[in-house]
């Protein structure tokens, strides 16, 4: 079935492990419940929209579901180790 959208996934095959470990040689995140942490995705506004029907919205999403958020990046190299904010 053709869509007409599209979308690359660099990161198929690799296990969610690695793909934190690698994340974590670079980058510092933080994890925290949907809701608990700001996070790019809509699923904060389709719980509200949902719920402004009259619905809960819970049913809907998985329990404990679990956000990242990239928050920092390592410096590393010329001497400099440390974490610049994003």
């Amino acid at each position: 079935m053709t869509t007409g959208s599209s979308y690359v996934r660099p990161l198929l095959g690799y296990g969610k492990p690695e793909v934190e470990r690698l994340a974590g040689r670079l980058l510092v995140v933080r994890y925290g419940e949907t809701g608990s942490i700001g996070n790019g995705d809509y699923e904060q506004e389709i719980r509200e929209a949902i719920r402004a029907r009259g619905i809960d919205p819970a049913p809907f999403f998985p329990a404990g579901h679990l956000q990242s958020l990239v928050v920092g990046m390592r410096t590393t190299g010329n001497g400099d180790t440390g974490v610049r904010q994003l």
